[in-house]
């Protein structure tokens, strides 16, 4: 991340964050088109650099069985519509925004791709799994939140 140093403000020195590529996770759903929103508007802002990442979920797609190759040709389909619709949303705004699919464990693709390209801020949804599902499976954003070494913003879902 980048940080500018405007100067010695007596004995506190003011440090600002420096945002010039933020990325946005989206999986399509609701809450991730909010997340989605604040990630335009902060790159509006700005003027930072726009990325989209929707991650097909291998280890999922893995235990269709047989039918293997056509699940994750569906959902790199719905992935690619995933991230056009984030595209859509930031030329709206007159921005550009570069769609990513990958392959992988959500979580670890999330991570892999912000270090991949530099992310300054990975920005992700949270619906607000159960005490219950958290414990069993955990969520993604809090799989994000624990093992990112980039600023995380987590956009709470209604």
């Amino acid at each position: 991340m980048n940080y500018e140093q405007p100067g010695d403000f007596g004995q506190e020195e003011q440090v600002t964050a420096l945002y010039g590529r933020i990325l946005v996770a989206t999986d399509g759903s609701d809450c991730s088109v909010r997340a989605a929103a604040h990630a335009v508007y902060l790159a509006e802002s700005l003027g930072a650099r726009l990325y989209a990442l929707y991650a097909v979920d291998m280890p999922r797609a893995f235990h269709v069985g047989i039918h293997f190759g056509e699940a994750v040709a569906e959902l790199e389909q719905f992935g690619r519509g995933a991230v056009s619709d984030v595209r859509k949303m930031a030329e709206r705004r007159g921005l550009e925004c570069e769609e990513i699919v990958a392959e992988g464990s959500p979580h670890e693709s999330i991570i892999l791709v912000s270090n991949e390209i530099g992310a300054d801020l990975v920005v992700v949804g949270s619906t607000g799994v159960t005490g219950l599902e958290r414990v069993l499976i955990g969520s993604v954003s809090q799989k994000v939140l624990l093992h990112s070494e980039r600023p995380v913003l987590l956009v709470r879902g209604p």
